[in-house]
């Protein structure tokens, strides 16, 4: 089971999220927005969340790239390391990219439900603090 997840959206969201998460001492998901692996590219986002975690380096967290249906940025997201990527396609296809995935080392998951969303938001650490107390409260 996933720690509560936050989509991010840059490096200061990814920061905030993992300042939130050291300051409770709670682990916390960061995902990829659904369709932002798609310009965005999975190396880029990768890199923001290494430099997140290197900025932050007491915070206990998963990654987790969203694909949404597209197979084959699921397939390049493994290309560049993902270990944990959610994609939204047909169970046929799913099934393939589960075994290509396994064979990697890597978990090919459904889409996040429920995770905050930072985009816009004008105080993401305040933002991330309180979705994850209210998170962990409910558990």
């Amino acid at each position: 089971m996933l720690a509560p997840a936050i989509v991010i959206h840059d490096f200061i969201q990814a920061e905030a999220a993992l300042m939130a998460a050291r300051d409770l001492r709670r682990p916390v998901t960061l995902t990829s927005a659904v369709g932002a692996i798609g310009y965005l590219g999975p190396r880029t986002f990768l890199k923001i969340v290494d430099a997140a975690a290197a900025a932050v380096p007491e915070a206990k967290f998963e990654t987790v790239v969203n694909c949404g249906s597209e197979p084959g940025l699921a397939l390049a997201a493994l290309r560049h390391g993902a270990t944990r990527i959610a994609v939204d396609i047909p169970t046929t296809t799913a099934a393939r990219l589960s075994d290509i995935a396994g064979q990697q080392g890597a978990t090919i998951l459904p889409p996040v439900a429920d995770a905050l969303d930072l985009d816009g938001c004008d105080s993401p650490q305040k933002a991330a603090t309180a979705y994850l107390m209210e998170a962990t409260e409910n558990v």
